[in-house]
């Protein structure tokens, strides 16, 4: 895999023993970050949950004032403690109810090399286009306090918009040397996805899913980004990507699009080609 650049080898770094416990046949969930596989990650558990009589961990149901302490969850647990879709940047293997029910776990994480080098399994990716991406990125880094407050969004993109461009750029080549096993989707508005990629996303992990399951896991989503963004404390922007965009500088914005527009696209057409 000469093709990972060096910057990919070390974002968003995995501890050392996920890295050396993941198998050829774990499935991915993968995007860069902001970019909507918290949302996957959250349809993807109810509709898992459902299929295998697991107990529920209804994370649409959470009251209001819980929304916050939710949200920044990184798993979401059953009652007996174990997380269906774990995020790989803990140690969350031995935790996974997908292993305790003997089926191959699928993790959520936003590094690449050390997966694409070590697994052989089906990867769902997520794109979203660069702009409200970063833009989202920014806030919530601010928010974390993972950047000084004194750090401008114009700098924080020139520092990040190339992290990006290597981030998708890796995953439309591994895309073009292994066609089936990348499933590309796009994050949309207002959605932020459609019937036809939930679909798609449960038919690439092979999660048994009914017509009716997809509908309310999308009608879950649909429901509860606008109690999430209505919450006066949050720390960082909700909305879908125009509204995000609008708030960004035009010469800032006129960049970005200059130099990820054509590889934005390109993702674009990856998803559309296994449509």
């Amino acid at each position: 895999m000469d093709f990972i650049s060096y910057p990919q080898r070390t974002f968003m770094p995995l501890p050392e023993a996920f890295v050396e416990g993941i198998g050829r046949d774990d499935r991915f969930l993968l995007a860069f970050p902001r970019s909507g596989s918290r949302w996957m990650l959250v349809m993807l558990t109810g509709l898992i949950e459902e299929a295998h009589d697991l107990p529920r961990s209804n994370f649409f149901s959470r009251p209001a004032d819980d929304l916050g302490q939710g949200e920044r969850k990184s798993t979401l647990l059953d009652s007996h403690g174990r997380c269906v879709l774990p995020n790989a940047h803990g140690n969350p293997r031995e935790s996974s109810a997908l292993l305790a029910i003997g089926e191959t776990p699928i993790f959520r994480s936003h590094h690449l090399a050390e997966i694409i080098t070590r697994a052989n399994g089906p990867i769902v990716y997520i794109v979203r286009p660069p702009a409200p991406a970063l833009y989202s990125y920014y806030h919530f880094a601010r928010g974390e306090g993972h950047v000084p407050a004194s750090l401008g969004i114009e700098e924080f993109c020139t520092i990040h918009l190339p992290l990006w461009k290597d981030h998708v750029a890796t995953m439309l080549q591994l895309h073009r040397m292994t066609p089936g096993r990348v499933l590309f989707l796009t994050y949309r508005d207002p959605g932020p996805f459609e019937r036809f990629q939930l679909e798609a996303a449960t038919a690439h992990f092979g999660i048994p899913a009914s017509p009716e399951a997809v509908e309310r896991a999308l009608a879950g989503l649909a429901g509860f980004l606008p109690r999430l963004s209505a919450r006066p404390a949050m720390a960082h922007p909700r909305g879908v990507n125009d509204e995000l965009v609008r708030e960004l500088p035009r010469d800032l914005l006129h960049w970005i699009h200059s130099e990820a527009g054509e590889l934005y696209q390109e993702a674009m057409m990856a998803e559309r080609s296994r449509a």
